[in-house]
């Protein structure tokens, strides 16, 4: 069985006083054969326990003090294409793995209670670049890795109930930056760890899986708790979360690989699962997804690699973050900004639909290039009162869940014309008036205007003109001998602006 195998039973046994997890008849029951096994005394494989991929599709599993490298794509009995083997490389039952970017590749060993650090396309019995081991390390039976976005070296410890974080250069005697342990934390036995795109933790234990609302430290209590009758969680061995937040988790004694949707709480039902006599599982230890979301699962007890179908479909994004509306409420212009969503869906985002609305009616749609992250509007083509900005991330799948965001804009009515003038004779058979756009039209644009010739109070002569027009013409005969008035005032949406006035004389 191989003295990790001992261990992991032992581990275990404590958790088995009460009745293995029952099966929930109202899930989405998966009985699909592997696509692909990687299998067979070539592919050197004894009793693996942790894979990886890295980003050129190379999978990396460890097992039997060894790391064996495979060609994308391998399978059946195929040989590594590289083996990191020896004793120079101190592997020490080697469990979780990770590569980096950089080619760097990142091994937990059970043996020796530590993390080894191995230069890119290291092969055969080579030194690792550097370790972490020491007491100081708090390192007692590792077994899961995983690698954070900035670089940092986090690993689930299963008999210390714990989860470590150590910086991205960490080496030799270290203490860890984070140290996540406790009563509250309600950790019994992390066997493995995955790191959600919405930022949080996510532990594999004995019944379930832990969330946490981001890599903590301290004595934290989890945000969610996966387990139950219904979950169909039993010891949770193998833990892996999609570009979705789906959480995929094997549970090792029910020889199955249970799917749940984001936000999974409690005694929850699963999205799916893997399960039954095709799906050649036999108690699951490790769990790694491709980018096309097909499913790796290592297999310790009959020493294969399986590959399955994708369990979890691609999805549209999460809503987009940080939405706001910048500039005062009787700004010229406007802008609302965003950052990208923090769960694409597992596609890239293609662009972003903003839509601004009043109440029911839309005054702005627009649909924006994946690359940006705002958008200006000019005050005319808001309304008075409060508006709303929508706006969604969209990927080949269709529109993510929407963002919005509610602000208020000011308008008030047009200024006085400017230059008001009237030209010709007092003699002459028409009058000539001109005028300029206001100064301020008060954020919404002028739609007309209205002229009105009037002597004292009775009304001679008026006519409205569209906004383009600056000039009308008024008959002599229209006027009165003596003093006339003309008064010219811009109309908006809002409403009629103060009159402008010029007088002018009329002789018969």
């Amino acid at each position: 069985m191989g003295a990790r195998r001992a261990v992991l039973a032992a581990v275990v046994a404590a958790t088995l006083a009460v009745p293995l997890t029952a099966v929930a008849a109202s899930a989405d029951d998966v009985g699909t054969a592997p696509k692909a096994v990687l299998s067979g005394a070539a592919t050197g494989l004894g009793n693996p326990w942790g894979a990886v991929m890295d980003s050129h599709g190379y999978s990396y599993v460890t097992g039997g003090n060894a790391v064996r490298v495979y060609a994308p794509g391998a399978t059946g009995n195929a040989a590594p294409v590289r083996v990191i083997s020896g004793a120079s490389t101190f592997l020490s039952s080697p469990a979780g793995i990770a590569v980096n970017a950089a080619g760097y590749v990142f091994v937990v060993n059970q043996g020796s209670a530590s993390v080894s650090v191995y230069a890119p396309g290291a092969d055969g019995n080579v030194a690792p670049v550097r370790r972490i081991v020491g007491p100081a390390t708090t390192l007692s039976y590792p077994s899961g890795l995983r690698l954070t976005s900035a670089g940092s070296i986090v690993v689930s410890d299963v008999s210390a109930d714990a989860v470590v974080e150590f910086s991205p250069t960490a080496a030799g005697n270290v203490a860890p930056r984070k140290r996540l342990v406790g009563a509250a934390t309600h950790i019994d036995a992390a066997y493995d760890l995955a790191l959600g795109a919405d930022g949080r933790l996510y532990v594999a234990t004995n019944g379930g899986v832990l969330v946490f609302s981001a890599l903590v430290d301290g004595n934290v209590a989890p945000v969610r708790e996966i387990g139950g009758l219904t979950s169909g969680l039993g010891i949770v061995t193998g833990l892996a979360v999609d570009s979705s937040n789906d959480v995929y988790a094997a549970s090792y004694y029910e020889s199955m690989v249970v799917v749940f949707g984001p936000g999974a709480d409690g005694d929850a039902t699963p999205l799916r699962r893997l399960t039954g006599a095709s799906t050649q599982l036999s108690y699951p230890i490790g769990i790694t997804l491709r980018p096309d979301r097909s499913v790796l699962v290592v297999q310790n007890w009959t020493s294969a690699v399986n590959t399955y179908a994708p369990l979890a479909p691609f999805r549209a994004p999460s809503a987009v973050r940080a939405l706001a509306v910048s500039g005062s409420t009787k700004a010229a212009t406007r802008t609302v900004s965003w950052q990208a969503p923090a769960v694409n869906g597992g596609k890239a985002v293609t662009g972003y639909t903003v839509v601004v609305k009043h109440g029911s009616k839309t005054l702005l749609s627009k649909h924006v290039s994946a690359s940006t992250r705002s958008v200006k509007f000019a005050r005319a083509t808001l309304s008075p009162g409060t508006n709303t900005v929508t706006v969604r991330a969209v990927n080949p799948v269709g529109s993510g869940t929407s963002a919005s965001k509610a602000f208020k804009a000011a308008f008030s009515k047009p200024g006085k014309v400017r230059s008001l003038a009237v030209h010709g004779s007092s003699k002459a058979t028409s009058r000539s008036v001109t005028w300029k756009a206001p100064t301020s039209t008060g954020g919404k644009p002028v739609t007309k205007y209205v002229v009105t010739v009037k002597k004292g109070s009775k009304t001679l002569w008026s006519k409205t003109v569209k906004a383009s027009t600056h000039k009308v013409s008024v008959p002599r005969s229209k006027l009165r001998a003596g003093t006339d008035t003309v008064y010219v005032k811009a109309v908006t949406s809002i409403g009629t602006g103060p009159a402008a006035s010029k007088s002018f004389t009329v002789k018969k």
